[in-house]
């Protein structure tokens, strides 16, 4: 597991995210949030492409993300959007009816939602032309009608 860091442009927002994923996924995401996102992240400090990779996960390191941190995961848990100061003690509990702690009073809640919007549609579950793939043969018939269609007009 990798994570990359993402620190808020507005220094008045105690403000840090992390994404915890695989290093591939990572990547793939860093050039999706410098583009829609770039001008609310402080770039020297954040995990941006060009300059910085994603850092391995260590389990000596008291520093990284940890699990509680998670306020947003994506694609069936394989990817976490972690906030520094959250502490959602309700995600360590077996109590099914464990209510989440609220979020901390200061942060970036502009980066917040760039970030998990961008991420929820970069990172997709299945590829949507892969899918189709799954269709039965007289559906994907229709289908390639309709696109074939669509797409000489």
């Amino acid at each position: 597991m990798y994570y990359s860091t993402y620190v808020s442009q507005d220094s008045t927002k105690n403000s840090t995210f992390h994404i915890v994923a695989d290093n591939s996924t990572i990547t793939e995401l860093m050039a999706d949030i410098a583009a829609d996102c770039g001008g609310l992240i402080n770039n020297s400090t954040s995990t941006v492409p060009g300059t910085r990779n994603a850092t391995a996960m260590s389990n000596s390191s008291t520093t990284q993300p940890q699990p509680e941190s998670s306020v947003q995961y994506y694609r069936a848990s394989s990817i976490s959007l972690t906030l520094d100061g959250y502490n959602n003690t309700a995600a360590l509990s077996d109590n099914d009816n464990a209510t989440a702690d609220p979020l901390p009073n200061n942060y970036d809640g502009s980066l917040l939602a760039c970030l998990n919007t961008t991420i929820g549609e970069a990172a997709l579950l299945v590829d949507g032309s892969a899918a189709l793939f799954l269709l039965p043969g007289w559906l994907m018939l229709g289908v390639g009608v309709s696109v074939g269609a669509l797409m000489s007009v």
